[in-house]
């Protein structure tokens, strides 16, 4: 078990193809390793950042002129990250491999990323789409040509 940190003990990264497009120019690939979270790990993940929240907003309780804001903004907090964690299927750790346009490698984005997702190279500034490889599995368990 990796004691550095416990939630990436559980979940092993997976090797996904991400199509890059550009206009007029032959799509590349890009290796992808993506982490999907069970329901487990969704609640697991949701439950560390809703509980401290919920504990900041209990913990300002008492404190006259300051509960009336930071109380309504832990509730919020606990409550829109908490859900946005648990819904929170899979996550982009590491995105490889040439821009189609100018070929160079540019830093991709990561992180919980919704596909079809559309961004500017870093380095020639082409508007780049990036998709999973046809028929590849994505983050909601539907495939991209439609079939299940």
């Amino acid at each position: 078990m990796d004691r550095a940190d416990p939630e990436r003990a559980r979940v092993r990264p997976a090797s996904r193809t991400i199509v890059a497009s550009a206009y007029g120019v032959e799509p590349s690939r890009l290796a992808a390793q993506v982490v999907e979270f069970g329901r487990r790990e969704r609640l697991v993940r949701a439950g560390r950042i809703f509980f401290p929240l919920l504990g900041g907003a209990l913990l300002t309780l008492p404190i006259p002129a300051l509960h009336l804001a930071s109380v309504p903004a832990f509730l919020l907090a606990a409550l829109l990250l908490g859900i946005r964690r648990l819904r929170e299927r899979s996550r982009v750790e590491r995105l490889e491999g040439p821009c189609p346009a100018c070929g160079g490698e540019p830093d991709w984005p990561s992180g919980s990323l919704r596909f079809p997702l559309t961004r500017p190279c870093a380095e020639c500034g082409e508007f780049v789409t990036l998709e999973p490889e046809r028929g590849a599995r994505i983050a909601r368990d539907e495939r991209l040509d439609g079939s299940r």
